[in-house]
């Protein structure tokens, strides 16, 4: 009908080739009451403007919302357009040349494609909020992008690319929600083994350093010719004597372990002197007495509490409670406590010994 009046009023032919399948778009000029109406009753009494109708197609039809020739437009908002102003419309359209076309197929389809992928690849190559603050803003561009291509007579499509754009969003959100859920529970167990290395490894440095400090002591044993043990039973009778004055077990656990390194310091005293049959004589015993202060130097300046005890050990394990004991001549409870407890078990083991 809009063709064919378009056709009558202008006098030229209006092509319907390039119409899409669905039929061309109606360019509207405005809400419903654009386009002047002028009821059947004031038309019947001549009471219209003279120039109302001259020279103008003029389409006949029910306006009456009761008549049910209504219909939803672009541009109704909440009020229906009539029939025939729809009419009229599509006739103003076809004089004008049919201004809007479609964008081309591919074109929609490419700014669906765009739509979808959108937030994935700005989410891999950025954190996840830019990432969907740039989706957003490139959402409203489009909008923006298809009311200007519009005002130029192309109509673009927008709730399905709006639509896709959305599904992205979510999808991606989603994405990043259980990837990061599987990070965390693969980083949690990661973690939890390698704890579980780690003590093993510090268990491991723990029993060497033990078995370290163990061979120490032996080593000035064997030094000595000394084939007893003597510095096991030390070790041994120490730990047992921390436990019985109340130091804590794992204390304790410490002290036996100091306590193997009591006579370190021999290892600085002349054979001539450690190793001599028989008694010696004064000179002799100022150079053995010497074993204290030489093993507190072996071991001093170390930040690990086991090696600050042992030097403890090394320089006191022979002063003697009344003050007659060396180096310092330290009395009382002026010695330390690892002190007097291996030099208990020193004296003990050495009365009880061949």
């Amino acid at each position: 009908l809009a063709v064919a009046a378009a056709e009558r009023a202008s006098g030229r032919e209006i092509p319907t080739s390039p119409f899409p399948p669905e039929g061309a778009w109606i360019d509207y000029a405005g809400p419903p009451g654009t386009v002047p109406t002028y009821s059947f009753s004031r038309v019947l009494h001549g009471r219209f403007p003279d120039d109302a109708f001259r020279g103008k197609v003029v389409v006949v039809g029910a306006t009456s919302p009761s008549l049910q020739d209504t219909h939803p437009t672009p541009v109704s908002g909440g009020d229906p357009m009539s029939g025939p102003e729809v009419q009229a419309n599509a006739v103003t359209t076809a004089l004008h040349g049919l201004p809007l076309r479609s964008a081309p197929r591919w074109a929609d389809m490419l700014t669906i494609l765009l739509a979808a992928v959108l937030t994935p690849l700005l989410a891999w190559r950025l954190r996840l909020v830019p990432a969907l603050v740039f989706a957003v803003l490139g959402g409203a561009a489009y909008v923006l992008g298809s009311v200007l291509a519009f005002d130029r007579g192309t109509v673009l499509i927008v709730a399905v690319p709006l639509l896709t754009l959305a599904v992205g969003l979510l999808a991606t959100v989603v994405a990043q929600y259980l990837g990061e859920t599987r990070a965390r529970r693969f980083y949690a167990r990661y973690s939890r083994v390698l704890e579980d290395q780690v003590a093993a490894r510090t268990e491991e440095l723990r029993t060497a350093q033990r078995e370290i400090l163990e061979r120490l002591g032996q080593a000035v044993e064997l030094r000595e010719a000394e084939t007893g043990r003597h510095v096991e039973r030390v070790s041994r009778l120490s730990e047992a004597l921390a436990l019985e004055v109340g130091i804590p077990a794992s204390e304790a656990d410490i002290v036996r372990l100091a306590a193997a390194l009591h006579d370190i310091g021999k290892i600085g005293i002349p054979d001539r002197v450690l190793l001599k049959d028989g008694t010696l004589d004064e000179d002799e015993w100022e150079v053995m007495r010497a074993h204290t202060m030489i093993g507190a130097r072996i071991l001093a300046g170390s930040s690990s509490p086991l090696m600050r005890m042992a030097e403890t050990i090394a320089r006191t394990h022979h002063e003697w409670w009344d003050g007659s004991g060396y180096p310092e001549g330290l009395a009382g409870a002026e010695i330390p406590i690892v002190g007097r407890i291996t030099a208990i078990a020193d004296v003990f083991d050495a009365l009880v010994s061949s």
